[in-house]
């Protein structure tokens, strides 16, 4: 038998429509800033390579930037999508390393390439067992790269879940590095691990600066 809906009815369906609209909203932003937050990390990894193509070593040990030729492939449309403050963030962390570089406490060697490096003294990485993935950190001219397998990330993610202090559940994790990571969505970072095979993470980022470049799967 057709009837109307009360006024009670009414209100309530009201409620559960607008509760689905905001669901659906946050569902959406969160999608968005997430390929964001994906399309940052490769934006990063781009100018890295980009820049070390016109890096070197000099004969005092420090590292130089041809930053004409670096304008120029800029210019060329080589950086297309990379946004300048990453450059920049990038040259201030240079100035650091080279800073490191004339105190002697560090060799160019151990931190450029990116991708050629070898280990070093500076370099440490462990495994825990059970646990897929590894440990530690490495560091590079742009900053640092710290590890985190797969049963450290599900404690940072819960933490982050939580609202708890990372360093309090990850003491291992460096103090700066803390207080970056209470600023990432916890769904991203269990996001990058579940596509990784869950393996763990890594986080490319600067002690210096204070600032997370990328989140990548291991």
């Amino acid at each position: 038998m057709n009837r109307s809906i009360t006024v009670v009815e009414a209100i309530v369906l009201a409620f559960l429509l607008a509760h689905l609209a905001t669901h659906a909203s946050t569902a959406k932003a969160a999608t968005l800033d997430q390929a964001g937050q994906r399309a940052e990390a490769e934006d990063f990894d781009r100018a890295v390579a980009l820049m070390e193509e016109h890096m070197r070593v000099k004969r005092d040990g420090t590292l130089a930037l041809d930053r004409k030729a670096l304008t120029r492939d800029i210019k060329d449309g080589d950086a297309r999508g990379i946004e300048p403050r990453t450059f920049t963030q990038l040259e201030e962390a240079l100035s650091h390393t080279n800073a490191a570089l004339r105190a002697n406490r560090t060799e160019a060697s151990d931190v450029f390439p990116s991708s050629e490096t070898g280990p070093s003294i500076h370099k440490t990485s462990f495994t825990v067992m059970g646990c897929r993935g590894r440990n530690g950190y490495e560091d590079y001219w742009w900053g640092r790269r710290s590890y985190l397998d797969d049963c450290r990330t599900h404690t940072l993610v819960d933490a982050l879940r939580a609202g708890a202090a990372v360093c309090g559940v990850l003491p291992s994790i460096q103090t700066r590095l803390c207080a970056l990571l209470g600023s990432v969505g916890a769904i991203y970072i269990a996001r990058v691990d579940r596509r990784g095979g869950h393996d763990g993470i890594y986080i490319n980022w600067s002690p210096t600066l204070r600032v997370i470049y990328a989140i990548r799967s291991q």
